[in-house]
């Protein structure tokens, strides 16, 4: 089945390339090939488990309090460490055709090496162990400048990215580089001072024949407009409002309103002479975001008896609203006259977080599909939707010591932003007990190597130096290690 679908995946790759249709104008063929090599010691545990004894006051004031079970650890060295490689493979055709029409075809292969199944020796049969299909990564039509107006309509499967990808991206960066696209329509006017996109895509459909025969309420919608100007010398400044529509009867037995999470921001960029102060210019970027809605939450909650054994959970529906902001502050200054062309980096970015996961409200930042990571290591990549609920700092610097070489070492210090010690708050989403607000530290050295125009080769070493918050979310405190080496070639 697998090479049957690699097989028809190619077909139609060489068919589209084939320029038998006279109205073809323009046709292109690429794609790209990225090989990651990871190491990692001292793995993650699933954290601790947040339940509350509803049946009377359990602190020694009567209070009623959240009962954290520490039954799982995290950062322990007793986990045994890792290695993996990560491959993804692209391949794309983009025809260009009379009237402004163009069509883009992207297929797409990510995987872990050895996750791809393989032939048993003895019988000649396949133990797959994972899914390794040729996916449809991208395939869309474009129509330009319809009635002559400065407007494109692109209809299909496309990627979404918009500034420094803050909020919306790609997932073509860090050591998630799996690619991220949606099922979308978006119109395009572009002036020449401002473009604005207006977008909506269908995350989730209820009432299709491959649904699950739901209503046409039970959807999971993103929609957004997002509008850019570059009318000052040197300036981009971005402005933007984006909804995410969740049915309740996704999060919530008992269906109800559907959950409205709103997100308005802006965002400045650009770079500044300082009044000749420094000896390059500054470039900055600067990015706040507020976050309004509707909000439903499920509350776990344990009805604890005078005797064992505990019963089992009791979930219900809390409603409540939304009620977070972020900010990014970035600002950079590369010394172009100085030997080895030196860089220096600073860097700021806070995600509020919750102090009551049992009201209803959600007042943690929600990053939605941003491709921002703070450091190579982003704890292994798996608490980058969790990275709420931070203040984080980052200082960086870079040299080019020879042509096409350029190494770079970043440090960054993580803090909570809530740390109630009743377990209001959270670390990468584990509650937490304490009134720690120490995340940790991580260090990163990289070298990144341009070996040619089409070939670039990176290198690093992460160390995350854990802290008091970490202990008491995850039961453990021990460091953790992180290597990788990585190729990309685009042809």
């Amino acid at each position: 089945m697998r090479r049957i679908t690699i097989l028809l995946a190619l077909t139609l790759v060489v068919a589209l390339s084939m320029p038998a249709v006279a109205e073809v104008e323009e046709i292109a063929v690429g794609g790209s090939i990225i090989v990651r090599g990871e190491f990692q010691e001292s793995g993650f545990g699933p954290g601790r488990t947040l339940v509350v004894n509803t049946t009377g006051g359990n602190s020694p004031t009567g209070e009623i309090l959240p009962v954290i079970t520490n039954s799982s650890t995290g950062f322990d060295d007793n986990i045994a460490s890792q290695a993996w490689y990560s491959q993804r493979t692209r391949v794309n055709v983009d025809a260009r055709l009379s009237g402004g029409v163009r069509a883009s075809v992207e297929l797409q292969a990510y995987d872990t090496w050895g996750d791809a199944g393989y032939d048993n020796i003895g019988t000649g049969s396949s133990n797959p162990v994972g899914n390794p299909a040729v996916e449809l990564y991208q395939a869309y039509i474009d129509m330009n400048n319809i009635a002559d107006y400065p407007v494109m309509l692109r209809i299909g499967r496309q990627e979404l990215s918009y500034g420094r990808e803050y909020l919306v991206g790609n997932n073509d960066a860090g050591n998630n580089f799996s690619g991220l696209s949606f099922d979308a329509i978006k119109v395009v006017y572009t002036e020449e001072d401002f473009q604005i996109d207006a977008w909506t895509a269908k995350l989730f459909e209820g009432n299709s024949p491959a649904g699950l025969g739901l209503l046409q309420d039970e959807d999971i919608d993103f929609s957004g407009v997002y509008g850019t100007y570059t009318g000052i010398e040197n300036t981009v400044l971005d402005a933007y409002f984006i909804l995410v529509r969740t049915p309740t009867s996704l999060t919530a037995a008992d269906g109800g309103d559907a959950d409205y999470l709103y997100t308005i921001g802006g965002r400045a960029a650009g770079t500044w002479d300082v009044m000749g102060t420094l000896p390059g210019p500054l470039d900055y970027n600067a990015e706040i975001a507020f976050q309004f809605g509707d909000a439903t939450r499920l509350v776990t909650t344990l009805l604890l008896p005078a005797a064992p054994p505990l019963p089992a959970p009791v979930t219900s529906v809390a409603d409540g609203d939304y009620e977070a902001w972020s900010l990014n502050l970035l600002a950079g200054c590369t010394f172009a006259d100085v030997e080895w062309a030196p860089r220096l980096e600073v860097e700021y970015a806070f995600f509020s977080g919750d102090n009551d996961l049992l009201d209803g409200d959600v007042d943690s930042f929600t990053r939605l599909f941003s491709d921002v990571h703070y450091g190579e290591l982003n704890l292994g990549g798996t608490f980058d939707a969790a990275a709420t609920n931070l203040h984080i700092f980052r200082l960086g610097c870079s040299v080019v010591p020879v042509d096409e070489l350029t190494v770079s070492a970043d440090l960054y210090l993580f803090r909570l932003d809530e740390d109630d010690e009743s377990g209001g708050g959270t670390t990468f989403g584990n509650a937490q007990n304490c009134n720690d607000d120490s995340v940790g530290y991580e260090l990163d050295l990289v070298a990144d190597y341009q070996y040619t125009e089409d070939l670039n080769l990176r290198v690093g070493w992460a160390h995350f130096f854990a802290d008091d918050a970490i202990e008491n979310a995850f039961g453990g405190d021990d460091d953790v290690d992180y290597l990788f080496v990585q190729a990309t070639l685009d042809f």
